[in-house]
């Protein structure tokens, strides 16, 4: 759990400061929107695992975490190299 914590949420701070580098004017507006994402995200990972947990074998649930894990590097991956229309060219 003290890794699992360490390195979950280092991520925080490092996203905040790249939100308010990206517009500082919407500073106040971007970090409301980016906690309130990681609380969804937060809700849909507990939905997902239950419903996983409650039609398959507790195996299956690493599948599920890697391949959401998998989609979500893609994702992060992709935002560094293409324009978003949020945050602006990087």
């Amino acid at each position: 759990m003290a890794v699992w914590g360490a390195i979950g949420f280092s991520f925080n701070a490092p996203q905040q400061a790249r939100l308010a580098r990206a517009r500082p004017e919407q500073v106040t507006t971007l970090l409301a929107l980016n906690a309130s994402a990681i609380y969804v995200g937060t809700t849909f990972g507990s939905a997902i695992g239950g419903l996983v947990l409650g039609f398959f074998e507790p195996a299956t649930l690493a599948v599920v975490g890697g391949a959401v894990g998998l989609i979500a590097l893609v994702t992060y991956c992709r935002s560094n190299t293409e324009q978003s229309p949020l945050l602006g060219t990087r």
